[in-house]
């Protein structure tokens, strides 16, 4: 359902979320929530009502979009009340097969050695040259890199207690399963460099 163009962006979402309740679906698929908290409100009322409700946000890690719900207005405790996971994803390119070296840098090496979890994990890195195969920018294409917040009781508590997205972080998305760990296991097969992977997701503090 599109929403009309002669409409008021924030009005028309509005009229088409009332008119999709009304056909009683399981599911629903809605577009991003912007800075509006009766939309946001919405959503949050059709996940209460027994409707599974996939929306999306603006935001670089999982946790972050509790933060940014609450900062739209909506409660802690709806939030916790309503949400089973929060998926993050962000895409890196990948480095061209036909120019790319290995990365011998000390700075690459040492990546490998703050993350315990790649202990057991190939660490083959590689980084850009250019060639003419890939009009001299080093990449061609690109992968998903992502990490899943699973809403479990641990972390609903936290949630509904007004935790930050820190906390919420360290609770529930493990050091091994972040958006960060996921793009570092393309960096250990050279499917792209560690300097991409830092233009796009933040390193662990």
């Amino acid at each position: 359902m599109e929403v009309p163009a002669d409409v008021p962006e924030g009005e028309g979402v509005r009229i088409m979320l009332n008119a999709a309740l009304r056909m009683a679906p399981h599911v629903i698929l809605m577009g991003e929530i912007r800075e509006d908290l009766d939309v946001a409100n919405r959503v949050i009322s059709a996940a209460f009502t027994g409707h599974l409700v996939y929306t999306t946000l603006h935001v670089t890690e999982a946790a972050l979009a509790i933060t940014r719900l609450r900062h739209i207005g909506v409660s802690s405790e709806n939030l916790a009340a309503a949400l089973r996971g929060v998926l993050a994803q962000r895409l890196v390119q990948v480095l061209c097969p036909d120019c790319r070296v290995p990365d011998l840098r000390e700075e690459t090496q040492a990546e490998r050695r703050r993350a315990a979890w790649l202990a057991d994990i190939e660490w083959l890195p590689m980084r850009e040259v250019g060639c003419a195969r890939c009009a001299w920018s080093g990449f061609r294409g690109r992968r998903i890199i992502y990490e899943l917040l699973d809403i479990d009781r641990d972390v609903r508590d936290l949630v509904e207690r007004g935790a930050t997205a820190r906390e919420i972080a360290r609770a529930g998305v493990p050091p091994g399963r972040s958006i960060w760990a996921c793009g570092l296991r393309l960096v250990a097969r050279g499917v792209t460099s560690i300097d991409e992977l830092r233009r796009v997701a933040d390193p662990p503090s």
